[in-house]
């Protein structure tokens, strides 16, 4: 949807968003709107989103507002929950499904939980497996966030919405993670655990709506069949969570390239740019030598850190691909805008690197941090031609928890 003037529904939507945020919806103001809140579509939702996002409105404000903006918007927005059709999106609200059926599974554990009134051994340890069950709703976000999110983003303008959904993602995260370490003390106590819960199922109820009756309806109209099912080629990659492995093999039989067929490589590569065709057994050469093209690709595949290149413009243009990452990474990142790689409670951070090697303050950056129990070191280098130009950014990834544990010396 192109930028545009607003009409008089969307503008009536906009003066109904502003009072929800203003915290002054009454009655009169919902009827107000009535009319035209009625014929509310997901593209108008979307629009809303992206709008107080580029406002510069707070997403700690932002959450509850836009929960309350849906709750009155609910009916017209169920009628375009998506039908289905389509292997990729099908495979997601299959996920769906069985996220929503372990949740309702919990209910019996909680029901025990009060009944006690005390965190007791054997509660804890039902509410500490729905978590580690629950916790396979990972699968469900990566794919989300490395293939449909940077999908929407080329295709619809007013994007942002998916933003705001991948820090609700993360408020899941947090509350998975609390949720463990509450249930590994004897002496947690029984509103802390109902919060925890409580604010899981709020959030993942809330993300399936938006993804289903928002999302879905939106991409799936601004693409074709085909490159939605080039989505859920990559897709596979991640695997799949809640689902039987009938189930697995029927979204596998849908798909044009089948499990067993191998991927097809390409015979030649393009030079981006030129438009010149490079042959696959072309050489890679530099003063200290040369390398294949299968080569070079085989070396990429066995280093043993992750790398991602972000060009001089901001844009993922390249990543390793070896068989252990640490961090997800599929094709549909390439040329995405890297701002919108990160959630948004950290992308300033990114953003200020890249910044100040673009400006020539510093050339490298580092950080770690503990990741699931393994210590990940990451270094961000600046490229420069010999001239100096700026040429862009290197991640540079690398789980060093082995490494940090090597003592005395091997020798050859």
């Amino acid at each position: 949807m192109p930028n545009r003037t607003p009409s008089p529904k969307i503008r009536a939507l906009e003066d109904l968003f502003q009072a929800v945020l203003e915290k002054r919806v009454n009655k009169a103001v919902v009827e107000a709107s009535k009319p035209f809140s009625d014929e509310a579509r997901p593209e108008d939702v979307a629009y809303l989103i992206d709008s107080a996002i580029l406002r510069g409105v707070g997403f700690d404000l932002l959450k509850p507002a836009v929960s309350k903006l849906l709750n009155l918007l609910y009916d017209p927005l169920r009628a375009f929950r998506y039908a289905g059709g389509e292997v990729f999106l099908d495979s997601l609200m299959k996920e769906n499904r069985g996220a929503i059926e372990v949740l309702a599974e919990a209910r019996s554990a909680v029901a025990s939980l009060n009944a006690a009134g005390t965190s007791r051994p054997p509660e804890l340890e039902r509410i500490r497996s729905f978590a580690e069950r629950l916790g396979a709703l990972e699968i469900h976000y990566l794919k989300k966030e490395n293939i449909l999110f940077p999908a929407f983003e080329a295709r619809f303008p007013e994007y942002r919405c998916v933003q705001l959904m991948w820090s609700i993602h993360d408020d899941v995260r947090r509350s998975l993670r609390r949720l463990r370490e509450l249930c590994e003390d004897a002496e947690s106590m029984v509103s802390e655990l109902n919060g925890e819960i409580g604010r899981l199922y709020f959030n993942i109820h809330a993300v399936i709506f938006r993804e289903e009756c928002i999302v879905f309806p939106i991409l799936s109209g601004l693409m074709d069949p085909a490159d939605l099912d080039d989505l859920f080629e990559e897709s596979r990659a991640f695997g799949f969570c809640f689902l039987s492995e009938p189930e697995i093999r029927d979204l596998m039989s849908r798909s044009r390239r089948r499990p067993e067929e191998p991927e097809e490589r390409p015979a030649i590569l393009c030079s981006e740019g030129t438009g010149a065709e490079v042959p696959r057994d072309a050489e890679f050469r530099v003063e200290t030598g040369s390398l294949s093209l299968d080569v070079l690709e085989a070396l990429f595949r066995v280093l043993p850190v992750d790398m991602t290149f972000v060009d001089a413009a901001g844009r993922v243009s390249w990543f390793s691909n070896g068989p252990h990452r640490i961090f997800a990474r599929s094709p549909s990142v390439i040329g995405r805008d890297v701002r919108n790689c990160h959630p948004r409670e950290s992308v300033d951070r990114v953003v200020a690197i890249l910044e100040d090697f673009r400006a020539g303050r510093r050339d490298h950056a580092r950080f770690w941090l503990d990741l699931r129990g393994r210590f990940i070191h990451i270094e961000y280098f600046a490229l420069r031609s010999p001239e100096g130009r700026f040429l862009g950014t290197l991640e540079v990834s690398q789980d060093l928890t082995e490494k940090r544990a090597l003592q005395g010396k091997k020798r050859l």
